[in-house]
């Protein structure tokens, strides 16, 4: 473990964590010099508190290991990078203000095998023996664990559309529109905004075009729910 100093000056803005893991991090504003800047900082445990101004090269909390949750992960930062509030590349300021910090792809040789997964790969095969009262609770227990950056809106779906097969249209359309809810502050955050504190600790985004065309297809199952038809 390490501390982590901050590349910039500015206020603390929020602090983050995760609900399923023990990922954490902060939002911090720059001030003066680096007024024009924001950064979003994801791999530490902060040591600051929500307004806090901080100094550059001021400690920010400690770095934390994924190996405690993700044996199969290297240990690394995220950080993302905001430019008068929109995101934008951040290597060339990150290796120009943390010289120290390679720049590593922590999943590169990962095999990526959680808990979360598993239960996904279990649920799938029950869904396929038409036990969908079981495959529902088993996709329901897989979101009580990280799926590492990613969001796991593809399992509500699968939810839903379980609800669907056995005649649930109700719960189905809850689930639903609950998805395209997430879907809908992740093309936000896709379009380089600062994603929004209900996404949690999310990292890893799709495309904007890629988000434009779940959002329209899940629509259209959306409104099949809604007319007690199955998708």
């Amino acid at each position: 473990m390490k501390i982590f100093l901050s590349p910039i000056s500015g206020k603390i803005a929020r602090l983050e964590k995760s609900d399923i893991s023990s990922w954490q991090g902060l939002v911090i504003e720059g001030i003066g010099s680096d007024s024009k800047y924001s950064a979003r900082i994801l791999g530490i445990r902060p040591s600051v508190k929500t307004g806090d101004s901080i100094e550059k090269g001021s400690v920010l909390g400690s770095t934390q290991d994924p190996r405690d949750q993700f044996n199969d992960l290297s240990p690394y930062l995220h950080i993302e990078l905001y430019l008068n509030g929109k995101r934008i590349d951040p290597t060339k300021f990150v290796m120009e203000k943390i010289k120290t910090r390679p720049l590593i792809h922590p999943g590169r040789n990962s095999r990526f095998n959680f808990k979360h997964n598993r239960l996904v790969s279990e649920a799938l095969q029950l869904e396929k023996t038409n036990k969908h009262d079981l495959a529902i609770e088993k996709y329901k227990q897989s979101l009580n664990y990280p799926s590492w950056e990613s969001s796991n809106t593809y399992v509500m779906h699968y939810i839903a559309n379980n609800y669907a097969k056995i005649g649930a249209f109700k719960k189905a359309v809850i689930v639903q529109n609950n998805m395209l809810h997430i879907l809908k502050q992740e093309l936000n955050y896709a379009l380089g905004n600062l994603p929004s504190k209900k996404l949690g600790i999310i990292a890893a985004s799709n495309s904007e075009q890629s988000l434009r065309i779940l959002i329209s297809n899940h629509s259209l199952n959306l409104e099949a729910y809604k007319s007690k038809k199955q998708t």
